[in-house]
């Protein structure tokens, strides 16, 4: 498994939804479902882990991709532009954004100085 703390290895997808708070919690089941049974089987798909905001407002997607050019792949593929518009269609979802990153630096409890 790639170590997602060494900044050489894998790439993050960072994807905020902007959603009704009303709607948080079935735009976060029905996104994680999806990506389950159609991205988590993708070559150098790592993990998608998902966060909600505490005011309802927002869900954070932040996903582990082996590479970039993984993750290029990816985006090219028809069948991933469909899931990303029927995602941007979910009842509730005001917006969604995206953007690639790569890691700088990990500190933690252990490494600070």
């Amino acid at each position: 498994m790639i170590d997602i703390t060494d900044p050489a290895a894998g790439m993050v997808q960072l994807v905020i939804f902007t959603v009704d708070p009303a709607r948080q919690q079935q735009v976060a089941v029905a996104v994680a479902a999806t990506v389950e049974q159609t991205v988590a089987h993708r070559p150098g798909f790592l993990s998608a882990t998902y966060h909600l905001s505490l005011d309802g407002t927002q869900i954070l997607n932040y996903a582990q991709w082996a590479s970039k050019k993984d993750f290029d792949a990816f985006v090219a593929d028809q069948a991933s532009q469909n899931t990303r518009a029927e995602f941007a269609a979910l009842d509730g979802v005001r917006s969604t954004t995206g953007s690639a990153w790569c890691v700088h630096r990990t500190v933690t409890a252990g490494t600070a100085r």
